[in-house]
């Protein structure tokens, strides 16, 4: 199938930067590119669309090159568009191959069948996460416990009806943020507008790689998005290459943090069960926020920080919980370090 769809003058499914990378870090851009294979038309749509963000994450990739180097990093680039079949989308997305994308029908993904997504998932798809499980098992087998990072791009504005989107950047996590927490502060310490999981978060039908082999695994893990009128010329694209390089660098020298894995989240739950209401996380004599700040201090001086500075994250990250969110499951996984 996957000779069907990919003939002999169209590029690989994917890209692979400094393969022989010494950093215990695995970069990943899953929207890198906006090429079509010439057996498919361009989907029935024109060449600006196609190269317009509803194709690809717009300088993702070029800050993904320039990471891979600064870092001394192994970096992989999906290489083809998501609009042929999003490699960041799980199976059962509605989006995996999108019918309207941005609000514009692709009249190449009208009435697919099963076979046909199915062969662009053997062409497109798969090839570029078995190159990325190769990276992060060779790293594992050395004994390391390698980063995940995500590079993607976001639009200003949805659409030219839309509100504007302030954030220069997002930091996306979901229940792990031994690297996201960190970069969160340090950046918002900038001056940058930063968001937290905007313009999109994390669920179980818009993210594939973060999920699969960040959470599953236990790998410390981030997805950066940059607005991508940030990252339009190369002089901005080494400019934020340069400010992440400094984040991640600060994230590997931390690296000793212990796996995240699925069984301390169980034990952790487990305490949660069978604990009395005073010991259980964020019920301490109802303070859930001071909790919280214990909680965080502690992991951060655990994986590094001087006491101060742990002190001074932790606190600033939760000044303004309410009791209530203090007490999500989102932050049990820091127990389970502490």
């Amino acid at each position: 199938m996957r000779a069907g769809l990919i003939g002999a003058n169209d590029p690989p499914p994917f890209e692979t930067i400094n393969e022989d990378g010494e950093a215990a870090l695995l970069l990943i851009c899953d929207h890198a590119s906006c090429a079509m294979p010439e057996a498919l038309n361009l989907l029935g749509l024109d060449e600006a669309t196609v190269t317009d963000h509803i194709g690809w994450d717009i300088g993702a990739a070029a800050v993904t090159r320039q990471l891979s180097i600064l870092l001394d990093a192994p970096a992989v680039l999906a290489g083809y568009s998501r609009l042929l079949i999003d490699c960041n989308r799980p199976a059962a997305a509605p989006d995996l191959v999108p019918p309207v994308a941005d609000g514009r029908p692709v009249p190449g993904n009208q009435d697919l069948s099963p076979g046909d997504i199915a062969a662009r998932r053997e062409a497109f798809f798969e090839p570029y996460h078995e190159e990325i499980r190769y990276f992060l098992d060779k790293l594992e087998t050395t004994g390391q416990v390698p980063i995940l990072a995500a590079i993607h791009s976001f639009t200003p504005a949805m659409t030219s009806d839309d509100e504007a989107r302030p954030w220069q950047i997002s930091i996306c996590w979901d229940r792990d943020g031994r690297v996201a927490l960190p970069a969160l502060a340090a950046l918002r310490e900038e001056g940058l507008c930063v968001g937290e999981n905007q313009p999109y978060g994390f669920d179980e039908l818009s993210d594939f790689a973060i999920p699969e082999y960040g959470l599953k695994r236990g790998l410390p893990h981030i997805l950066v998005e940059i607005r991508n009128d940030q990252i339009r010329s190369d002089a901005d694209v080494a400019t934020w290459a340069a400010r992440l390089a400094l984040h991640f660098t600060a994230a590997l020298r931390r690296r000793n943090a212990s796996r995240c894995s699925e069984l301390s989240v169980r034990r952790v739950d487990a305490f949660d069960r069978h604990q009395s209401g005073r010991r259980k996380f964020g019920q301490v004599a109802g303070e859930g926020p001071r909790c919280l700040a214990l909680v965080v201090q502690r992991f951060l001086a655990s994986v590094g920080f001087d006491h101060h500075a742990a002190t001074e994250i932790a606190q600033r990250f939760t000044r303004k919980l309410p009791d209530a969110i203090a007490d999500q499951a989102a932050f049990r996984p820091f127990i389970a370090l502490v």
